[in-house]
Order: structure tokens, then sequence, then C-alpha cells
């Protein structure tokens, strides 16, 4: 299946309307296979831990031999295209220029599986507040310590915060925790400065995002984006280097050759480039790298640019008063009205200025938030705390670049403090800020994302047209709306110079409150968009429906009628009523640990209503996510998240011997949890224009509506075809199906997982243009309606001060 770029709409080969429907794989690709930690601080080399050989992402996202059966449970599921992750370390993590070639073979070797079983992929460039020592992943180890990075104090100086750290900081929590593990030691000063965190304090549910807004993470995406700007001496060496976008019939790696790589030739001069140059360029041969190995491969639909850049410190108005964006300066600015802020303030929160101080080892007091009366009502932070470093810096000594003063020395520090932001005053010895909106009037979509994307799109494309004449897709996954401090672009559909051409609005969208307090309520939520509670599962549908909507409306609106793709959409199933159960998994061999079904009964209904205002919007998405190795215990094997629709610990232990073995109806779905909500049928390719394309999961009936297309837009008399799980419909005479209009027909075809009811609306070719048609499918319903995402019915526990109370908890619930 071909898809491409027709009206705003994704089409096949026949120019039939595809309502594209998959998968995130997987949520572990994050990680190295050989550690389950964020950090890779076990490497064999501890002089130069990013040139260690021992780690690996082969077998991420899982084992090539058993590719096969998680690829035919996906198709089972009706998914046709996976969003598949891939992060820069995989690739690069060696050190610069040198590629790891047995996971880019191994990663080759899974997709040709995926195209085994019809399977469409795109690769995503996956990071999450840049890396893994930042506290999510992404980048390489080398690129921090480019900047001068000393990663091993980030957590002291409130730099980062990571699974492996936690404990070491200076939050409430962190001290309480030591305290109470230390209560032999009198010294509790060596225990906050410990190589090691305490094991036995928790770390904090969905606190990773707030990296994006400390020093490590927010330098590095500066750095990333705009160093010619705001250090253009920050010059690192690098051999023939060039700029990746020209168009010199090279690959961007500088050496006039075909081959990606940086060459190590010492007779070639070295030469100085900026560190923004040398970031991108890394970058972009890195995945230029891996899509050579895949080219030949037909199911290779597209590439994303970056998964949910940052801007980092571009456009904050003031380094003082906190991550406040300021009206973006030029004639370009989409940006109105007064400085504004997305700024996720959860645990210790320092301003930008704060927090370059304490990367220096300036004591702080820093507010301390939580998510409740105390941010969202009143406006303040529930606590100051001292921070104090006490010695330790952010910083090495000496770093590879001159870090911007310009004198070459390479004598580290901080790179603002060189750069002339602030100084520490020669009378008192305290840090004083130089120019507080040194970062301010800069619109980060049109100046700094736009032109990057338009290189990279120009290496990739270079690289599939010599070999492939479908053109590759590129989607544009800029962070969600609720998310976003920066204004979404206006991107061009051609080649211009502010143009990408067959791009892809994939921007993300969560049920956020769902997400974030691991729980579904139908009877409230709350809009971020007005900053206001709302009441009442219709009212909740109507305001999840219409934030979708004002995605959809980016790809018409700001991209030229680009077609958009939910590019993450999911929920979290480690929901809050399983906490106080050890094992609320079924353990396969053990008949006394049967899971109830009804445990996920919130699940299902949280999933089907994410499923409704997808559908209602008529959009494409992929979930997230699917992780093979997933375990009630480590989750997604992330930051603590459990967001994968499987898991081998939720398997059946009753399944018999047939079914266990791959020959029966039920062990394909094994291991899926709630996957009635989201196996369900669907018109996957439409001959015509869609009007309705649902499924009600409690009544058991799916509903197509569409509108027949002038005859002379289809290349053939293809039928529409719609996708029916024999998780909903095991057998054929389970469905009860009705068409319209009159001279409609339809075919069944059979598959060992699904159906395909094939529609022709009319065989009158000479009365069905523009005509409207239906096909309604009725089969089992939902045996426990009690569980319904309607349900409207509060608990009487819930007077309206506890949901006052509860309300300001919400706003910035629309991140993973």
């Amino acid at each position: 299946m071909g898809i491409r770029i027709k009206h705003g709409e994704f089409v096949d080969e026949h120019d039939r309307v595809l309502n594209l429907r998959g998968i995130n794989v997987g949520g572990s690709s994050k990680v190295p296979s050989t550690t389950t930690s964020n950090n890779s601080n076990d490497n064999d080399d501890d002089d130069n831990p990013s040139h260690s050989s021992s780690i690996t992402f082969v077998n991420r996202p899982f084992p090539l031999t058993t590719a096969p059966l998680h690829f035919a449970r996906l198709a089972a599921c009706g998914f046709t295209i996976i969003r598949f992750i891939v992060t820069w370390e995989a690739i690069e993590h060696i050190g610069p220029g040198q590629y790891d070639i047995e996971y880019l073979t191994y990663i080759r070797s899974i997709l040709e599986v995926a195209a085994e079983f019809d399977i469409q992929v795109y690769i995503d460039p996956h990071q999450d507040v840049w890396s893994r020592w930042t506290g999510g992943d992404g980048a390489p180890l080398w690129t921090l310590e480019m900047a001068g990075f000393d990663v091993e104090n980030l957590r002291e100086c409130e730099a980062a915060i990571t699974m492996e750290s936690y404990g070491r900081g200076y939050s409430s929590a962190e001290c309480s925790g030591r305290s109470r593990g230390s209560s032999s030691s009198s010294d509790e000063n060596e225990n906050a400065s410990s190589s090691s965190s305490d094991t036995s304090i928790s770390f904090p549910k969905m606190i990773w995002p707030t990296n994006y807004f400390k020093l490590a993470c927010a330098t590095m995406f500066t750095l990333f984006w705009a160093g010619e700007r705001f250090t253009p001496n920050f010059m690192v060496d690098d051999v023939n280097a060039s700029d990746n976008g020209n168009d010199d019939g090279d690959d961007g790696d500088g050496d006039g050759d075909d081959n990606n790589n940086i060459s190590d030739d010492s007779s070639k001069s070295n030469k100085q480039i900026n560190i923004q140059t040398y970031l991108q360029m890394h970058y972009t041969n890195a995945m230029a790298e891996l899509l050579k190995h895949l080219i030949g491969l037909p199911n290779i639909v597209g590439m994303g640019t970056m998964n949910e850049p940052s801007p980092g410190y571009i456009n904050v108005a003031d380094l003082s008063k906190g991550f406040g964006q300021s009206p973006a300066a030029g004639p370009t600015s989409t940006s109105t009205g007064n400085a504004t802020t997305k700024e996720l303030k959860y645990g210790l929160a320092p301003t930008p200025f704060q927090g370059m101080c304490l990367g220096e080892g300036f004591q702080q007091n820093v507010g301390e938030w939580s998510n409740g009366l105390m941010q969202h009502v009143l406006g303040r932070a529930d606590r100051k705390v001292g921070l104090d470093p006490k010695g330790k810096t952010a910083w090495k000594e000496c770093s590879s670049g001159d870090n911007g003063d310009g004198d070459g020395d390479g004598d580290g520090g901080c790179i603002w403090k060189r750069a002339g932001v602030w100084r520490t005053n020669p009378n008192t010895n305290t840090p004083e800020l130089l120019f507080p909106r040194y970062f301010a009037n800069v619109d980060f979509g049109v100046e700094c994302y736009l032109p990057f994307a338009q290189r990279y799109a120009t290496t990739m494309r270079r690289i599939w047209s010599s070999s492939s004449n479908n053109a590759l897709l590129m989607f544009v996954e800029l962070p969600p709306l609720e998310f976003s401090s920066t204004p979404f672009p206006k991107i061009s559909s051609d080649s211009t110079d502010d143009g990408l051409s067959n791009a892809v609005n994939a921007t993300h969208w969560y049920d956020g409150v769902t997400l974030f307090t691991r729980s579904w309520k139908s009877y409230f939520s709350y809009d971020t968009r007005s900053d206001s509670p709302i009441f009442g599962y219709k009212n909740i549908f109507k305001m999840h429906c219409s934030q979708l909507s004002d995605i959809k409306k980016l790809g018409v609106d700001r991209m030229e009628n680009a077609p958009t793709l939910i590019g993450e959409c999911g929920i979290a199933y480690d929901m809050r009523h399983l906490d106080g159960l050890q094992h609320y998994g079924t353990c396969r061999n053990s008949k006394d640990q049967k899971i109830d079904s009804s445990l996920f009964g919130p699940q299902l209904a949280a999933m089907d209503h994410t499923l409704r205002c997808l559908e209602e919007n008529l959009l494409s998405f992929t979930l997230w996510n699917y992780t093979s190795d997933n375990t009630n215990k480590g989750g997604d094997s992330w930051n603590g998240e459990d967001l994968s629709i499987y898991s081998e610990e939720q398997k059946r232990g009753d399944l018999k011997d047939e079914e266990v073995h791959g020959d029966g109806e039920s062990f394909i779905y094994d291991g899926l949890r709630a996957a009635r909500a989201f196996v369900r049928p669907y018109a996957r390719c439409v001959a015509g224009k869609v009007m309705v394309n649902k499924f009600d999961m409690q009544k058991g009936v799916f509903l197509f509506k569409g509108k027949s297309s002038s005859s002379s837009e289809l290349k053939y008399d293809v039928p529409t075809e719609i996708f029916v799980p024999k998780l909903w419909c095991l057998k054929e005479s389970d469905m009860s199906i009705k068409v319209s209009p009159e001279g409609s027909r339809f075919e069944v075809d059979e598959f060992d997982h699904w159906f395909i009811v094939k529609y022709w609306h009319s065989s009158d070719s000479s009365s069905r243009d523009h005509q409207q048609h239906m096909v309604e499918i009725r089969g089992p319903g939902m045996k426990t309606p009690s569980q319904s995402p309607q349900s409207r019915i509060l608990p009487r526990s819930l007077s309206l001060p506890a949901v006052t109370m509860t309300t300001p908890s919400i706003p910035f619930f629309a991140k993973r």
C-alpha cells in the first residue's frame, strides 16, 4: 500500500482516502537493551564514557526472532502503520561520526518483517528533554560533553533530574527521604552529595518534563537551534565540515563522498565550526545514515524531523522571571500579546538565571511548587528552598570549544556567563544578570525550526529519491498545543524558502487529566485553553473533540491543507485504582492470580473515549505505545511510564494448548490491555469522501457514511474497505450488515484474525457521482454498560469544594 498526499488527504494508489491507524513501536526503544535505566554511567571506559562500546540498542523494540509474532498482533489490531522509535544516541553513541552498524542492520531486518505484514513505517527520531543524562532520551552523551557539561554534577546543581540521580537533590521529598534513610548518620551534607540516589525515595510520576526548564536541557536546545546567534564564538573542531543542507551532491558530511561518515583522515585540515552547525550536522547525518540502510524497503513512507523540539531559552522575555515568552520580533512573526508562559512548575523550579547561577555553584533560594491551590489559584510557590551545590558545578573545567568568549583557550565554565549574559560582580562576588532579555524577540518556529527542517528534509529526500519513486513524507511534530510556548509557524507546501513539501501535521494529543492523574473521570476534566474546569461527559467529549479539531486546523490553515496524523495519543494503564495491588497482571502459570477483568474497566472507558474523539474528527493516528517487554513493575522501562497497550504480564494463564501455540483465535490478542477499545472496526480506505467513520463500543454498532467522488477521480472501480476484527465478530454470522443506497453491494473476505468488508456504493456509474452512501455493521455489544464512558454520575463523596481544590492541578496536562 503506497501512501501519498492529495487534496489534504492521505490516499493510496487508487486515490482512495486512507484512515491511517497505527501504533508507536516501542516505548523501551528510548533506552539501550543492555540497561533499563535512563542513564548509562555503567560504561567500560570511566575516562571517556561517551566512547563506550558496551551499550547497544539492538533488540529495541524486540528481538528479530519474535518480530513476526509482534507484527502479526499489530496487524490483527487493525494497525496499518507504525511510528518507529529511534534515537540519535542509538545510532551514534560511540562517538561523533561513529555509527552503530550492527544496530542499523538490525533495524532494516525488523522493518523487512513489518513489510511482510503490509505494515507501513514512518521513522521517528525521538527525544524527550534532550537526552538520558538530562532526564529523558535522544542525544548521545558526547553532545553534553561537547558543550562543557559535567554530567556527574547536574543533579546537585539542579541542572537536571533523572531517576538515577533522584535523591541527591534538595527538594523537600528528597531531603526527607534522606533523613529517613540515614538516621544513623549525622552528616546530612555527605548524604546529599552521595554518588548514588537513595532507592527508597520514589521518583515522582511525570516530573521528567520539568527538565525542559532546567539548565542542561535548555542550554543544549538553545545551542542546537540558535548557537550561531547566541554563542557566535563557541567554535568546535571538525574535519572538513560542511552544512548538511547544501545541495552539493554529497550527503552533507563534508567529505565529498557518499558514505555519510565523518572522515578520520588526519591529512585533512581541521576546520572550526559553530556548535549549532556541529550538532545539527551530526544529528542529520545520523538519521541519513539510518535512511541509507533502509533504501529499497517498500514500506517506508516518511520521517519525522524531531519529536517535540524544545526552544530552550529562545524567546524568554526575562531570564530573572521564569520562562515567560516575549512577542517574537520580525515581520514574519505570528506572536501577539504580552509575555506568556507554558512553564511546568513541579518541584523545584529555578528561573533561567537562577539555573545558570546554580550551575556555577552559587547558592540560590528557589521556589518549590506543587500542582494545587498555591500555584494555580494564588500563583505562588509552596515554599522557598535554599539550594547550595556545595562547591560542585555543572561545568567541566575545560571543554572542547572556547565557550563563546572568542579567546580559544577552552577554559570552560558557564557558556552563558562567557557569552556576557551575566557575570560575577567583582566587588560583591555575587551573580549579576547583565542582559535579562538576551534571548527575547525570536520566533522559534520561523527563525529556528523551519530552516533546519528544510535542510533536514532536503538531505533525506536526496538519499531516498535516488532509489525510490515514492515521495518521502515529512512529519512535523512540534510540541502539543497545551504545552507549546511558541506559535506554530506558517509552513508553505512547496519547496520555497519557507516551504516543506509533502509535509504532515503530526502534532500530539492526550487527555491530560487522565494521563497525569492516572485515573478516568467521566464527570470531570479541565480545559487548558480556557483554564477552566469541565463537568459532565458530554461537555468533556465536546472539549476534547474541539482540541483535536484545533490540531487538525493547523494542517489546513498553517500548512496549506496538509493532512493530519496525531503522532501520539493514549492512556496510562497503571491507573491509581491498581496501586494497592501487588500483582495486577495475570501470571501465565498461576491460576490464583487471574486478573479480574473489571480492574481494567477504567482503562477500557478511557481508551474508548480517546478513540471516539479521534473518530469524531476523522483523524489518522498512531497510539502511544507498544512495548514488547512491558512489566507491571517497570512499565515501559522509561521514567516510570506505563502506556503500552501490551504487557507480557497481562497474558492469561488459562488458554488452551492450541491457543497458546498460536492456532486459536484468542492467542493473537493475548497480553493486550483493554483491547476492545482500540481493536475496533473502521473504514481504512474509502472510495470517495468520508463523512462518518465511527464505532459505538457499548452498542456494538459500526457506522460509515460517505459521499461519492466524481468517477473520473478514481483510477479503477475500487471498493471502500472496512476492517472488522475477530475480537469483535468471531464469525461472519456475527455481523449484520446493511448498506445503502439501492444498487450498492458488498463482499466479505475472511483472514486469520479479521474480516474485510468490501463495499461498492453503486453499480450505476451514471448515478453515483456525489451520491451519499452508508454501511452499518451490527455485532456483539458490551456486556457491562456500566463501564460506559458516557456515565455522568458524580460520586456522593464529591462535593463542590472538593472539585474546587482539585481543579488547579491540571493545566499543563497535555504532555506525556
